[in-house]
């Protein structure tokens, strides 16, 4: 009888971009934009643009913590209907 190997975990080293957007939940224009503006490292192979799963894991883990309450860009409006 052969005996049982056991169970190696195949670890990604690397990432499309398309693979980075499912498992990072990061929308692709947000992956885009950081690449452009060099918070996020990429490389080029074969022409395929792609992101080693190290510089992904710190990109995340640098990113800022969430804020309750506080949104990007949204003003508080007090009177929407111009009522005093």
């Amino acid at each position: 009888m052969a005996e049982a190997k056991p169970a190696v975990e195949i670890r990604k080293l690397s990432y499309t971009l398309d693979e980075l957007e499912q498992v990072s939940g990061v929308g692709r224009s947000s992956i885009y934009q950081s690449i452009s503006d060099l918070s996020l490292p990429a490389k080029k192979w074969n022409g395929r643009t792609i992101v080693l799963a190290a510089d992904a894991e710190k990109f995340l883990h640098n990113l800022p913590p969430f804020v309750p309450g506080k949104r990007k860009g949204q003003r508080r409006v007090r009177n929407p209907a111009g009522r005093e």
